[in-house]
Parts: structure tokens; C-alpha cells; sequence
């Protein structure tokens, strides 16, 4: 029986977090049953540090240790932990298998665990080692005999096109099963290209099914193509849908800063962030990705982040060797270095203290009546994205752009403790620390060094520099003892985070999982 499941996303901050995936599995266990539930609950409130605690301790007190001595427990529970490699911190990839390796031989019932992933070298390293090959067994898919597959893709794309063609009101036989038999060949055992396509044909706002389904079938394959040349033609068929026969070039050029910004995105946003996040007119995003529901999720309700469906769109759009349409190629680093720099511009231009309006400054963040409306509604998505992403787009900027440099100088001197305080209310202390490390980097990367003393150095006169006595309060004296004077210096990166590390090990726990609903 399914016990617990996580789906890792690397397009979505909480659905790439290592962290998260043990206390995920430990809410979903407690749920699936009560002996679960009443053992884990027991767990939880005598370790409250458990949750945000390393991996190992969370694996030990939130899972092993609560259901070692289960009285009645079902015999197989399975764990299914999708997409692995979506996961971007492969040290904390590794270590999470041993854990679950640890697991299997500890829990008193059956534990099955069942893993996909692409074949990583880091993931594919540790599944050799021995710890994990006395207890693991590997399944590649392309081991699985192609007519197998060919014959699935041939169901799919039959079902779904034969919709397709009864919703446009079609002749019952289109399409021709020779057309079908043409296209599941094309797909080469790959069900991303069944999917995108039948995205692309069925769009009911071309409502050209035939036409389309034609275009393709005349776009001949060349031999000694690689596996995915099929996918890439049809995302560039379908990048082409979005670029009209006359005005192509300036199309492109509005069209490529929106589709490269949605790429490289770390965290999806929703229309109206985007746009505020990128500086663009309010209204402009939608027409232009309105062609693109094939590859792009873009959902009716403006609150609804737009989603890419499937991971080999971003990789097609960022390699040149596929993307061969140079107006709608993503330069990877060049695009970090911009949304870096409009992260950082929305933080100067629009923090400010006690964005959430709170009465009592002195109150803790867990008593702070609807948090998380005053977060939405007060400081709003895309400022809360470019407080915890800035960095880690930075970090993969380009280290020469004098831009970048002088506005993470006007952030250092005048928002810094403004950004301190939105990353408390959202109990991101964390990132604070590996952004700083990260603008560090940055700089140390670069040739340029000027006046960087002033920003990241040590200085005997910052010992003072902050009062904030726990991070989980928001308190005003921090503000009165370090306003946004350009006279005062400014904190260390080392001492700084040794602050923050210290906050974080002292604040006041809260287990964060995935649930269907929210985090908590």
C-alpha cells in the first residue's frame, strides 16, 4: 500500500528542498495510519527541533525511532519519491538514499522504496556503492523493449487525437491510422513527445487540428538525428505558432525576455508578478504566451503560477545545439545576471519596515493574526521572490556586470535589515545565510573589487551592528540601532551569518511539510 510520496520539481523551490522530503513522509505516514500518527505525533511534540533539524536526525526521530516498535503496522508500506534528480544538491541527494537504505533495515515492517530519476552521475555513483547495492535494484527504462512503449505512445495518441477531432466536430476517422502509426514512430519511445504534441495539435485557440497535425507529418526527419530531434522540431513548430508571418523579429524580441524570465524562474510566479517582477506593462505577458499552452501550464486564475510542463522545454530553450532560433535562444548566465538585477531593484524600490502592518512589533511571528495575507497582499509575490531567489540567481551571473554590483551595494547600505525582517515573517532565516555566502562568492569571482571592504569585510566598529535578540520577533529596536545611515558599517558576511546560524538554532521550531494545501 502507498504509505507517503514526494514529487521533487526543480522549477519549484519546495518540491527541490531536500529537507523537506522526511518530514513529508512523516506527516503523509501519520495520515496513511493510526498506529502511524499516534507514535509520530508522540515524536514531534518531544522533539519540536527534530523538523528542522539535519537529515539523519530527522530520519531518526521523526521516522525510525517513532515506528520501530509499532505495535500493529500494515506488512508493505511504499514509498514512491519521483523525479531525484530534480534535486540540485546532489551531496544531500546522496545522503538522503543511505537514509532510506537505513530505513529498509530498521522499520519492523516491509518498506518498499521506489525511485525514478535520470541517470545522474552522482545519483547513479551511490546506487553502486555497497551500502546501496545489497538493498536496491535498478529498472533503466530504455531496458524495457521499445514495441512495449510504441505500443502505449499508439494508445495515447489515438485516444487523445480522436478527442481532439470529435470536440472540433471532425469526420469520425480523422485522424488516419497511418498518420498515428507515422507519429508514434517519430516519438522514439518518448511520451514527452506524445504529450506535446497533442497539446500542440488539440489547442482550441488555433482550432486548426489538421493543419497542424499536417505540418507536422511534412517536416521530415533527418537520418543520424539525436533521440530528441523530434521533440526539439516540435517545440520549434510550436515556438513558431507564437511568431507571426510579418513582425516576427519584433515579436521576438518582446516574446524571448518573458519565455527566458518563465525558464529560469526558480520558483513559478504568477502573470501579474512576472510582470511586476521584470519591469514590463501590466497586460503584456499574457497575449504573448497565449500560442504557447502546449509546453506552458497557464491557468484561467490569475493567481495560478504559470508552470512548464515538462523539464526538456527549458533544456531545448537554453542549448543553442537545439534551439537553433537565435531571438528565442536563453544564454543562461546573461538571463541569471537580469533577474538578478530585477530581484534586487524590486527590493530597493519597494521594501520598506513593517511592510505587514503589524500593530505590536514586539509580538511573535506565530501570534501575528493571517501572516500569510498580510505577506500576499502587503508585500506581495513578487517581492517575496526576489527576497529569497536574488542570490541564487546572482550566483549564476555574470560576475562582471557593473550593474549588479552597485545595486547589491545600495541593498547592503539601505535594505538589508528590511529584507532580515520579510525573510523572518517567512521563516527563511536560512536563506539569509546562504544568500550573504553567496553575494561573497559572487564578488570574490569577480575582478572587480572595488569598495568591497565596504560591504562584505569585517569592522570593528559592526559589533553593535544588530539588536535582533530572536529572529521569530519582529522588534523595533534593530531598526533604531541601525537606521539606513550611509555612515554606518556595515556587518561582516562571516559575522553575519554566525548571527543568523545563532537565531535559527534558537527560534522557536515549526515542522515544514508538503500537504495538499499549504506548508507548515
Amino acid at each position: 500500500m502507498l504509505g507517503a510520496s514526494f514529487f521533487f520539481s526543480r522549477d519549484v523551490a519546495e518540491r527541490s528542498n531536500v529537507h523537506l522530503v522526511f518530514t513529508t513522509i512523516a506527516y503523509q505516514l501519520s495520515l496513511f495510519h493510526e498506529a502511524f500518527l499516534t507514535q509520530i505525533s508522540a515524536f514531534v511534540r518531544k522533539y519540536p527541533d527534530a523538523c528542522r533539524s539535519m537529515l539523519e536526525t530527522q530520519m531518526e526521530k521523526l521516522i525510525i525511532e517513532p515506528l520501530r516498535d509499532v505495535a500493529e503496522h500494515p506488512q508493505v508500506v511504499v514509498l514512491v519519491i519521483d523525479a531525484l534528480d530534480e534535486c540540485a544538491d546532489e551531496r544531500l541527494v546522496q545522503e538522503m538514499l543511505v537514509l532510506l537504505s537505513y530505513a529498509i533495515h530498521e522499520l519492523p515492517f516491509h518498506l518498499k522504496i521506489f525511485i525514478t530519476s535520470r541517470p545522474d552521475v552522482h545519483i547513479r555513483s551511490k546506487f553502486h556503492e555497497d551500502v546501496m547495492k545489497s538493498v536496491s535494484e535498478a529498472s533503466l527504462l530504455h531496458d524495457i523493449d521499445l514495441s512495449v512503449v510504441q505500443h502505449d505512445i499508439g494508445l495515447y495518441l489515438g485516444h487523445h487525437l480522436r478527442r481532439v477531432g470529435r470536440e472540433m466536430l471532425m469526420d469520425g476517422t480523422w485522424p488516419p491510422q497511418a498518420d498515428i502509426d507515422v507519429l508514434v514512430g517519430r516519438a522514439r519511445g518518448l511520451f514527452i513527445y506524445a504529450s506535446a504534441l497533442i497539446a500542440y495539435i488539440g489547442d482550441k485557440g488555433y482550432r486548426q487540428p489538421k493543419q497542424r497535425l499536417h505540418i507536422l507529418l511534412e517536416d521530415k526527419r533527418k537520418s543520424g538525428e539525436s533521440p530528441y530531434a523530434e521533440v526539439d522540431r516540435l517545440y520549434r513548430h510550436i515556438l513558431q505558432s507564437a511568431l507571426p508571418l510579418g513582425g516576427a523579429w519584433s515579436v521576438a524580441r518582446r516574446l524571448q525576455p518573458m519565455l527566458a524570465t518563465i525558464v529560469t524562474l526558480l520558483d513559478p510566479l504568477p502573470v501579474k508578478s512576472i510582470e511586476k517582477l521584470i519591469s514590463v506593462e501590466e497586460g503584456s505577458v499574457l497575449p504573448m504566451l497565449s500560442p504557447l499552452h502546449s509546453v506552458l501550464s497557464i491557468s484561467d486564475n490569475p493567481a495560478e503560477p504559470i508552470r512548464i510542463f515538462h523539464k526538456s522545454f527549458p533544456d531545448f530553450m537554453c542549448d543553442p545545439e537545439r534551439c537553433t532560433d537565435s531571438r528565442l535562444l536563453v544564454k543562461s548566465d546573461l538571463h541569471h545576471s537580469q533577474l538578478a538585477l530585477h530581484c534586487l531593484n524590486v527590493l530597493n524600490i519597494n521594501l520598506r519596515r513593517n511592510m505587514c502592518q503589524v500593530e505590536n512589533e514586539f509580538i511573535v511571528n506565530d501570534d501575528i493574526p493571517d501572516l500569510d495575507t498580510r505577506l500576499e497582499y502587503n508585500v506581495g509575490p513578487h517581492v517575496l521572490y526576489a527576497c529569497q531567489f536574488w542570490a541564487a540567481h546572482l550566483k549564476n551571473a555574470n560576475p562582471t556586470t557593473k550593474e549588479l554590483r552597485n545595486a547589491i551595494r545600495l541593498f547592503a547600505t539601505t535594505k538589508l535589515l528590511n529584507w532580515l525582517e520579510i525573510l523572518s515573517l517567512l521563516k527563511r532565516i536560512d536563506v539569509a545565510i546562504a544568500s550573504l555566502e553567496a553575494a561573497s562568492d559572487w564578488y570574490e569571482v569577480s575582478s572587480i573589487l572595488v569598495h568591497l571592504s565596504t560591504l562584505l569585510i569585517p569592522s570593528s566598529r559592526s559589533t553593535n551592528f544588530m539588536s535582533i535578540h530572536c529572529f521569530p520577533t519582529v522588534e523595533p529596536s534593530y531598526f533604531t540601532s541601525l537606521g539606513p545611515s550611509p555612515n554606518l558599517p556595515v556587518i561582516s558576511t562571516i559575522q553575519l551569518c554566525h548571527l543568523l546560524r545563532t537565531a535559527r538554532s534558537t527560534s522557536s521550531s515549526h515542522m515544514r511539510c508538503i500537504t495538499p494545501s499549504r506548508f507548515f
